[in-house]
């Protein structure tokens, strides 16, 4: 169905900036002393209980538990293509009752909250991000390439079944890459609503789940073009939570002034980052947070690292090296410092 059309917001210009802060401390995820370890572009949840879980890990086809202090307690499945075993992970999720959803290629595993398998089914279309609605419902941004679901960035899944389709990148209808929806996040909004990040552009869309576009912020600022395709543009967008007061907080990733393109070489275009002293030093992050009942801004900083995304109210996670070169992760509280 097409979605009715919300007007935008810009706050290019509004509202006053105040400084976040980092606390200090942090939780490491990661060492190498541990039987797994963590790989660039892991994503980290945290369930109820305090365990953290992180996936994918270097080993394919594996998700790595850790406790609340850091430490690694196992890793939860077996790579594989079969019927109860991980592939490529794409995206791992936690549903209010504690239970892991890992998303690996055209398949949906689900493990109990004691870390057993209990299902693995197919999925329509790869899935790039997830929220899960108060019925049980998972709406999720996916590129599903039928016929009736070509265009659509958003779909309802009842079980694993598309029950509804919207979001058209496009009045036209035309097909949407790959690429764009999988850069794309969405997370829940209260009361039964969600929030729409763009990852090629500062562009946030609160939706409806019966398909109602109810709202669009959009800021015209110069560290972050828009670009018509993701990987056209070196930002990173596309990070997003809601807070319990109702303020959106966003991340977007941008290369540092001193930043070096990677290598390519080779007839398959390989990427080479040997001449880079550090690869995630090549990388900021610029943080801000937006009142959308009040319109406007009210803070907005550049921290000189990554941040990787949310993984709780108030927690951020960032990836860093050890003086060996191995990757860790790191869980950082944050807040807003008040003037």
């Amino acid at each position: 169905m097409l979605p009715r059309k919300g007007g935008p917001d810009s706050f290019s210009t509004l509202g006053a900036i105040t400084e976040f802060q980092l606390r200090p401390g942090h939780i490491p995820l990661g060492s190498p002393g541990d039987s797994f370890l963590v790989r660039a572009g892991s994503r980290v949840v945290q369930d109820t209980r305090g365990f953290y879980y992180v996936g994918p890990a270097l080993s394919p086809g594996r998700v790595l538990l850790y406790d609340s202090t850091g430490q690694q307690l196992r890793a939860i499945g077996t790579p594989g293509p079969g019927p109860e075993e991980i592939g490529r992970i794409e995206r791992i999720a936690l549903d209010p009752h504690d239970t892991l959803h890992v998303y690996h290629g055209l398949r949906h595993t689900v493990f109990s909250p004691s870390f057993e398998s209990v299902r693995t089914s197919r999925l329509p279309g790869r899935i790039g991000g997830v929220t899960f609605l108060q019925d049980g419902r998972q709406l999720v941004t996916a590129f599903v390439a039928t016929r009736e679901r070509a265009g659509y960035t958003m779909h309802i899944l009842d079980g694993d079944s598309l029950s509804l389709s919207f979001g058209l990148t496009s009045g036209k209808g035309d097909p949407v890459a790959s690429a764009m929806v999988m850069a794309m996040q969405v997370v829940p909004s209260a009361p039964e609503q969600v929030w729409l990040a763009h990852g090629n552009q500062y562009r946030l869309e609160r939706w409806d789940p019966s398909g109602s576009l109810l709202r669009v912020i959009t800021r015209d600022v110069w560290w972050f073009p828009a670009s018509t395709y993701p990987l056209r543009t070196s930002v990173q967008g596309g990070i997003v939570q809601e807070d319990t007061a109702g303020n959106l907080w966003t991340v977007a990733r941008i290369p540092t002034l001193d930043a070096k393109r990677p290598i390519i070489e080779g007839p398959e275009r390989k990427v080479d980052y040997t001449s880079y002293e550090s690869f995630y030093g090549q990388w900021a992050s610029m943080v801000e947070v937006i009142d959308p009942q009040g319109g406007r801004l009210i803070a907005s900083q550049r921290f000189p690292f990554s941040i990787s995304g949310f993984v709780t109210q108030g927690t951020v996670c960032r990836f860093n090296e050890d003086d060996l070169g191995y990757m860790v992760l790191e869980i950082h509280r944050i807040r807003v410092r008040r003037p």
